[in-house]
């Protein structure tokens, strides 16, 4: 993903209506986007063809084939590692990108981090009767890791995995549950209709996923992913990092809260494990 898509996306909410609809249709399918006319893209937007062209523009490009040349960049196979092919890449090469990918985004965290009222979801976290993570494909293991982080301190907790039980357990919330939810995209079809189900029970939602993304639209928090990592290409790497560093962030801020009520259960598990070493 380019900074111009991450651009757009971080953009939906201050867009027109008509630049919106543009911007939605390409996010949704960036390999169609790039090859489509100007007045393709109007009809499959159901809007005029002049707004394509300010819709580029209010995104810092020259025209429509400039934003399409940008878009491209994000799609060309092998550029997640290297500057040329992957196939004649060396190990040495592809470790180089994987760490400038890693590098790149982590300097972006602190961004994402300034931009969200931290008090009040450390709040909705801590005030909550449960609080449920759930995850689909690479983001199940990172909800499974925040449900092994908080529920030492005390808390009540528990992660799904399966869609199934994610809907169940959506309808049957109430209030009092904080519901955590993580997507790198926020486009899976079955992440935001779990949403949508929770929303309706009355949960608080929070999200780790892209601003401006369909699942970030449902929810009470987004706790921002800005990557440009392409995850159409390959299974999430730098992503997934930034997704783990937000429950660390979290589940420390949470452990500080409950002070020595959270210190005295960590003690008491860390203690439990003490005969189970070699």
């Amino acid at each position: 993903m380019t900074e111009l898509q991450l651009l757009m996306e971080e953009s939906l909410d201050s867009l027109t209506a008509a630049e919106r609809a543009v911007a939605e249709v390409i996010l949704s399918d960036v390999l169609s986007a790039t090859r489509y006319s100007t007045a393709d893209l109007a009809a499959k937007a159901k809007v005029s063809p002049p707004t394509i062209g300010r819709l580029a523009k209010r995104l810092g490009c020259a025209g429509f084939p400039d934003m399409k040349l940008r878009l491209a960049a994000s799609i060309a196979p092998n550029t997640q590692f290297s500057s040329g092919s992957l196939d004649d890449s060396s190990d040495n090469d592809i470790m180089s990108g994987l760490l400038a990918q890693v590098s790149s985004d982590l300097d972006q965290f602190p961004v994402a981090v300034n931009s969200v009222d931290l008090s009040a979801v450390e709040k909705a976290l801590a005030s909550a009767s449960r609080i449920e993570f759930y995850g689909v494909g690479a983001s199940a293991a990172v909800a499974a890791d925040a449900q092994h982080r908080f529920f030492r301190m005390g808390l009540s907790t528990v992660y799904y995995e399966d869609v199934l039980k994610q809907r169940m357990a959506a309808v049957a919330a109430d209030e009092s549950v904080a519901i955590v939810l993580f997507s790198f995209t926020g486009r899976t079809s079955l992440s935001v209709e779990v949403a949508q189900l929770a929303k309706a029970s009355g949960a608080t939602l929070i999200a780790v996923t892209r601003q401006g993304s369909p699942l970030a639209r449902e929810v009470d928090y987004v706790l921002p992913i800005r990557s440009t990592e392409n995850t159409e290409l390959v299974t999430p790497m730098s992503s997934r990092i930034l997704m783990m560093l937000w429950v660390d962030l979290l589940s420390t801020a949470i452990y500080r809260q409950r002070g020595e009520v959270a210190k005295e259960k960590y003690r008491r598990v860390k203690n439990s494990l003490k005969n189970t070493r070699i």
